[in-house]
């Protein structure tokens, strides 16, 4: 694994930058390849963020791509992503957006996965609701038929120590297509 990262500053905005090359993905979503790469290739993934001084935004965007050996072929995987967070007098605002590209051989497969958080903070307690989205467009080689999702979850998390804290969730899913 090789990275190169940094968080130069101008003025009072502060920058981040992450540039990565690594072992990529195994033949299966489960499978980690931590020794070596299962193929010739190596993974790239690169993060860019900005975070204006004193306005509690963070705005960012970022990149993966690898070649996956999923058979006796290679899928092209090429993930793109933008995130945004916003953190101020406890309320905080998050959001994530990826779309996935899997090609192989002339056929491809993407997937869109999108969610929205918002919380406030009421004394030791955090109040959350949050909204997720999966799409998928064609069936991919590497995740296989899936189904379209949406998710909302309502809860509450309360911090009972430094490193310890209790949650109550109420969650509804909808599951469609497969």
């Amino acid at each position: 694994r090789l990275e190169v990262s940094g968080t130069p500053r101008s003025g009072d905005t502060e920058f981040e930058y992450r540039v990565l090359v690594a072992n990529g993905r195994g033949s299966d979503p489960d499978f980690i390849a931590n020794v070596g790469d299962l193929n010739n290739g190596k993974a790239a993934s690169f993060l860019l963020s900005v975070k204006p001084a004193g306005s509690g935004l963070r705005l960012g965007a970022s990149g993966y791509f690898d070649s996956i050996p999923v058979s006796s072929v290679s899928t092209r995987e090429k993930i793109f992503g933008a995130f945004l967070s916003y953190d101020r007098t406890g309320f905080d605002l998050l959001a994530e957006v990826s779309r996935i590209d899997h090609e192989t051989e002339g056929t491809s497969a993407e997937v869109l996965a999108a969610y929205v958080q918002a919380s406030t903070r009421v004394r030791d307690s955090r109040f959350y609701y949050r909204f997720d989205i999966l799409n998928f467009d064609g069936v991919s080689p590497f995740f296989g038929p899936r189904a379209d999702t949406r998710a909302h979850t309502l809860g509450v998390r309360w911090d009972v120590a430094d490193f310890a804290a209790l949650k109550v969730e109420y969650g509804s899913e909808k599951v469609t297509g497969q």
